[in-house]
């Protein structure tokens, strides 16, 4: 699991936005929005919190997924929610009505470990 170190100058230590190495992490993972048919690529979508961080959650990769605005606002609005598995990716989103439905993830190719690099 990756965790916002302290004192990164791309996470302010009163942000929950994640640092380079999460964001990209999450888009890889994720590939597109997690909510099903939803094709907005995970690199435009937003980071969406499960547990938020002022509950004492942590801004890492066990706690966030891709979400486009939209879904994100519906889940804000807690007209749904999700439960996530971190060490799988495994979700299900949760409906009002009682309803529940797979998160499908829409896997992208991973580049080999070589090919990474964080510095500029």
């Amino acid at each position: 699991m990756a965790t916002v170190p302290p004192g990164n100058p791309n996470h302010p230590p009163d942000a929950n936005v994640p640092i380079d190495a999460i964001r990209a992490f999450i888009e890889a993972r994720d590939g597109t929005c997690r909510r099903a048919d939803c094709t907005v690529p995970a690199k435009h979508a937003q980071r969406d919190h499960h547990v938020e961080t002022g509950e004492g959650a942590d801004t890492c990769t066990d706690n966030l997924i891709a979400v486009c605005h939209y879904h994100h606002n519906v889940k804000t609005d807690r007209r749904w929610d999700y439960i996530l598995e971190p060490a799988t990716g495994t979700g299900y989103w949760l409906f009002e009505d009682g309803i529940w439905e797979a998160i499908k993830r829409n896997f992208v190719p991973l580049p080999d470990s070589e090919e990474i690099s964080f510095d500029d």
